[in-house]
């Protein structure tokens, strides 16, 4: 009688149980619905990732940034030709291109930047190559053919299409001493110990009137543009100034030019020295080749040695 008691005892407690959890349960649901609850848990949830991804885009923005500026500061210190032709203040200074050859005193041949261009850089020797006479070219048969070997064989002359635009453009072909001898100073296969063939597209054996104009145009207030006098070559008068500048004069030093003189006659050659001359191949004269190097070079500033080093990139 007891048990039977019990039982149902623990059965009422147990309806009753349920009945208040149901109640609890249909308060708890109202005030879910009445208070927004599920729309302010699903929105917290949608903020906190909102804000995680937002987080995580800060992060990779900063860490580009960082990266940027890491990028921009080393391009800073790596130039290309453009670069280097729009600063003219990089004309003059050094740079550590090397060739085998030496001087004909025995020492090593220095370098620095003559000019740039859009695509190219180009270096002239510090010091005097060597000293010689241009005798040899003229007795050579090689230059022969005149001034149209520029064109006919410009895989010898690879620096005449663009550097003797002037002289080619005026359409003389003579064969006098005078083209004899720019001939060998623009002869690829003569000036091939000055071309590290690691960086450097050609070498000739000294500047052309189109390059000193081009130069002194660029770093003067004044316009002095090539032109051939005559079929034999330029007037040495007429480019006095370039000719005599201390921006082109090797501490004094008289050196060959490729550049014909007009008359055909003691004259050949214009030089670079202090009283703009010309030179008979007879003449012993000094030689600072000129090197192009390929457009895949760049230059990268070093402090501590203060000079250019050369950069593939």
């Amino acid at each position: 009688m007891k048990n039977k008691k019990e039982n149902g005892i623990t059965l009422v407690a147990l309806i009753i149980t349920i009945i208040v959890l149901i109640i609890i349960a249909a308060i708890s649901i109202k005030l879910v619905f009445e208070l927004n609850i599920i729309e302010y848990a699903s929105s917290g949830i949608i903020n906190y990732a909102i804000a995680q991804a937002n987080e995580i885009k800060e992060m990779d923005n900063l860490e580009n940034n960082l990266e940027d500026a890491i990028n921009q500061i080393e391009g800073s210190q790596i130039k290309d030709a453009s670069a280097i032709a729009a600063d003219k203040s990089n004309y003059g200074k050094k740079i550590n291109y090397e060739v085998s050859k030496k001087t004909d005193t025995g020492e090593k041949i220095e370098w620095e930047i003559f000019f740039a261009d859009e695509s190219n850089i180009y270096l002239i020797s510090s010091n005097l190559a060597y000293t010689g006479k241009l005798e040899n070219a003229v007795k050579s048969t090689k230059y022969n053919g005149g001034t149209k070997l520029l064109i006919t064989q410009s895989s010898r002359y690879l620096a005449a299409e663009k550097w003797t635009k002037s002289w080619i453009d005026s359409g003389y072909e003579s064969n006098t001493d005078n083209k004899k001898m720019m001939l060998y100073l623009l002869d690829n296969d003569v000036w091939q110990n000055y071309r590290n063939e690691n960086y450097a597209d050609w070498a000739i054996g000294g500047p052309t009137l189109d390059m000193l104009c081009k130069i002194w145009n660029e770093t003067t207030d004044e316009t002095i543009e090539p032109k051939p006098n005559t079929e034999h070559g330029y007037n040495r008068r007429t480019y006095e100034k370039i000719l005599t500048a201390s921006k082109f004069r090797n501490n004094g030093k008289t050196y060959w030019t490729a550049i014909p003189s007009d008359t055909n006659g003691g004259f050949a050659l214009l030089l670079i020295s202090e009283n703009y001359t010309g030179g008979a191949s007879s003449y012993s004269n000094g030689f600072r080749p000129i090197v192009c190097l390929n457009e895949s070079v760049k230059l990268e500033w070093n402090d501590n040695e203060q000079m250019y080093e050369l950069v593939m990139k």
